[in-house]
């Protein structure tokens, strides 16, 4: 075997015969014409490592320069693996945070997989400002952009200039950090590659959990033009270990391979009708996992032991045009259409009560009966538990709409605690969800405030809210409560506006946390709004 290389490639001199030899070293490519196989330059120590081969003096001292670089990165993985006491290290972060900062910051791309509520964002930020590029690009899905990522910049870093991509469609050279959602990334990845951004992260990367999909093909496109490439997620591959592919190739494509289908080929085994279906070994499983371990850090929330025991996070959703219409009648003329049928708020009490039909997606007709006018919250809620992976989670509802939407997505998943089901079917219920036999349970909040322990569970979801500081503080004792060995999240889903404006859902929200007078809120913002 003879060993050459031009000014971008090796090439290898050898026998097709030698195939299996090559595909162990990887990244490799038969080229007909020459009769030889092609690799990219950083192959260069893979080959000599552990094949026979002769090469020219330019070869070797390629391989010295790749060899110091081979060994500088294991450095810092046995750095990662053995981390020091960082306690004097960037104050106002949790021990965990820490560990994933300093973890993250001796590499150019690294993945944070960490679960909700460990706080990512605070240490994305922090990575801007110590790897200081002249701006960075953050992709996440478009509900937490102004809930989670503008709140925790405003919060830490207040001096940072940051623009919604969302909302300003034009591209300027005025700000530090640039937000956009995974659909608008995918529509304009050119236009962004184009404008240039040193730095790129990904916030929920298992939207890259698709090696085929237009979203992944374009983070791809954009990682070639990025020096520093981060990502983050909680359940990165929910579904299967082929999902890390598109997320690893993102970070270092020299992982898991630069080719989802010769990773598929390499780690896994093809089976069923068709050979459509794919199986792993063991010994697979644990070789893609310690590539991925190279450059990742894995962290469960009940590791995080100094996190605060209640965790609350509010995630937004625009209404669509339809729903914000409905919404915007309602609110100024006490009376709204949706496909020629009528939705009246003859008092301002009932008024109240439609808007928060509204913004959960339905309203009652003036016959009584439910029309479905928008998915966008229901959407939202199974966006967060994808996010939240293979965890229980309790989904507070307020009417019996909302119960039967999530139940008819959740199916055989979830179980059900409301007022109109029997005592002995509710009974049945709460103990199939305390002993894990169903993952979800979607509540009513009057049903399941009082008397329960549900320490089992430690991720809550208020998909709509009630007037009651009572019932909303009972709620969260079922969950945080002696004998609850985790940390509880809290997530709140709050409709909003195009433009950002509140609705309904965020008055709710802040007079539930302040304590003040509910209905006095409600009639105050109606006042002001028309």
């Amino acid at each position: 075997m003879f060993l050459g290389r031009s000014e971008s490639k090796l090439m290898l001199q050898a026998s097709f015969g030698s195939k299996e030899l090559i595909k162990a070293i990887g990244s490799y490519k038969w080229n007909k014409m020459f009769q030889l196989w092609e690799f990219p330059l950083n192959k260069v120590t893979a080959i000599m490592d552990n094949l026979k081969v002769e090469t020219t003096p330019e070869v070797q001292e390629l391989y010295k320069e790749y060899k110091e670089i081979e060994q500088e990165r294991q450095r810092k993985i046995d750095y990662i693996n053995n981390l020091p006491n960082l306690d004097s290290k960037y104050p106002g972060f949790f021990k965990h945070q820490k560990s994933m900062l300093e973890a993250a910051k001796q590499f150019d791309s690294y993945c944070l997989f960490a679960e909700p509520g460990t706080g990512k964002t605070k240490v994305f930020i922090e990575l801007f400002l110590i790897k200081k590029p002249n701006r960075a690009l953050i992709i996440c899905p478009l509900n937490i952009i102004t809930a989670v990522w503008e709140e925790e910049i405003q919060k830490w870093h207040p001096e940072l200039k940051f623009c919604n991509l969302w909302k300003q469609k034009i591209l300027k050279e005025e700000y530090n950090i640039y937000l956009i959602n995974f659909e608008q990334f995918r529509n304009r990845v050119d236009e962004l590659i184009e404008f240039g951004f040193p730095m790129v992260m990904i916030d929920e990367s298992s939207k890259l959990k698709d090696s085929k999909s237009l979203i992944t093909k374009a983070a791809l496109k954009i990682a070639e033009a990025a020096i520093y490439r981060y990502i983050g997620s909680g359940t990165p591959a929910p579904n299967s270990i082929l999902e890390f592919w598109g997320q690893l190739a993102f970070v270092n494509k020299d992982l898991l391979s630069d080719n989802f289908y010769r990773f598929r080929a390499t780690y896994f085994t093809s089976f069923g009708y068709g050979g459509h279906q794919y199986g792993i070994s063991n010994e697979n499983r644990e070789k893609i996992m310690q590539k991925i371990k190279e450059q990742a850090i894995f962290f469960a929330k009940k590791d995080a032991l100094d996190l605060p025991e209640q965790i609350f996070e509010k995630r937004y959703m625009e209404m669509d045009k339809e729903q914000t219409k409905v919404y915007k009648q309602m609110l100024t003329e006490n009376i709204a259409y949706f496909k020629e049928k009528a939705i009246i708020g003859q008092t301002e009490l009932t008024k109240i009560l439609k808007l928060r039909e509204v913004t959960s997606g339905f309203a009652f007709d003036d016959q009584g009966i439910p029309l479905s006018i928008s998915n966008s919250k229901l959407d939202t809620l199974f966006e967060l538990l994808e996010e939240i992976g293979d965890h229980q989670v309790c989904i507070f509802i307020n009417f019996k709409w909302e119960e039967m939407m999530i139940k008819k997505r959740l199916g055989d998943k979830a179980v059900v605690l409301s007022g109109s089901i029997p005592q002995k079917e509710k009974d049945k219920n709460i103990e199939m969800f305390k002993d894990d036999v169903t993952q979800y349970l979607i509540a009513n909040m009057a049903s399941a405030s009082h008397g329960l322990n549900l320490q089992n569970c430690n991720y809550v979801i208020y998909f709509s809210l009630s007037y009651s500081h009572e019932l909303h503080r009972q709620s969260q004792d079922r969950f945080h409560r002696s004998g609850q060995t985790n940390k509880v999240t809290y997530f709140y889903l709050l409709s909003k506006y195009e433009d950002g404006k509140s609705t309904i859902d965020d008055v709710l929200y802040s007079t539930l946390k302040k304590k003040e007078s509910m209905l006095e809120n409600c009639l105050k913002m109606l006042k002001n709004e028309s």
